[in-house]
């Protein structure tokens, strides 16, 4: 139960970085263009 839960919260904060990582890259191209 605990492994599923941190799992669980180790997809999600992965997830959410992704996403931050994401949208920094495309604001940053974005202004470069």
């Amino acid at each position: 139960m605990i492994a599923h839960l941190f799992s669980k919260r180790y997809w999600i904060n992965l997830i959410c970085r992704g996403t931050i990582v994401v949208v920094k890259l495309k604001t940053q191209y974005s202004i470069l263009v």
